[in-house]
This record gives structure tokens, sequence and C-alpha cells, in this order.
């Protein structure tokens, strides 16, 4: 166990996610990803928080030891970064908003024309996590036609 640190539910398989209590459980994925593990953020839905959600097989087992120190690492780093009053000045769309224009504005906003991933994605998340989720299905079915318009 990390403080801060929480497992959903009780995991009965192989694939469990985490959230943290202390800081964005996307930067903790994108602190995993620089130290070269692949973990997978998981927006919001319902009643399931902003969470980081992976699968572990026997092939993992060697590199235990390894995964936690460099997860106490990667906390630790997004608990330095994390300012939990970041989005308070974002004003965010309607639900019902043309998913075009709300590509196009949160696109400048992050310094995108809308066609390409940044290098990071934790800001990305952290505003898609605040959107009505009928709306980011209808962005990212709009991101992904601008990928290959």
């Amino acid at each position: 166990a990390m403080p801060g640190l929480r497992i959903l539910g009780e995991p009965r398989a192989n694939l469990f996610a985490f959230t943290a209590d202390d800081c964005d459980p996307f930067t903790i994925a994108e602190e995993m990803k620089a130290r070269r593990w692949f973990v997978q953020p998981q927006l919001g839905f319902g009643p399931s928080p902003a969470n980081v959600h992976l699968s572990v097989g026997a092939s993992n087992a060697p590199h235990v030891e390894e995964f936690l120190r460099d997860l106490a690492a990667a906390h630790a780093a997004a608990r330095g970064a994390w300012r939990p009053d970041a989005l308070r000045d974002v004003s965010l769309p309607a639900a019902d908003a043309p998913p075009e224009a709300v590509l196009d504005e949160l696109g400048a906003a992050l310094g995108s024309d809308g066609t390409a991933l940044p290098e990071r994605m934790d800001a990305v998340n952290r505003v898609l996590d605040r959107l009505p989720a009928e709306l980011r299905d209808r962005l990212f079915v709009e991101f992904t036609n601008r990928l290959y318009a």
C-alpha cells in the first residue's frame, strides 16, 4: 500500500485500477510513461473517479520491485506538480456544443490544431475528465475523423 493511492474495487483478476487522493492520476500515468512503463489513464465515468488501470501477468513478476519504486517516484512527482485549482478558470462547453468547435477551442487552449497529440496528455485528460461523457464521446469521434481526413 502507498499512502495517497487507492485501489478501486476488489480486483479478482489481473486487471486493476487505482486512483490518487492527493494528486492527479493523469500526471502519475505521464510520469510512469517517462519511466518507460505503460499504464492506461482512464477518465472518470459515473461513480468511478479518474484512475490509472493496468493488467499484470506472470511475465511482470520479475519487475514488481522496480515498478513499485518507479510508481512511488511518479506519485511523488505528481504530488509535487499538483495544483487542485488548475482548472478552476477553464470554461467548459455545454454538453450539446458542436464537437468541431469544442475541439478547435480546446486545441487552441492546449496548443494543438486538433490533428496531433501533445507530448504529454495529462492536461488534455484533466479537461476531458470534466466534460459530460456524451460530449467526450463526440470529441473522440471528431478527433479521429481529423486524424484520417
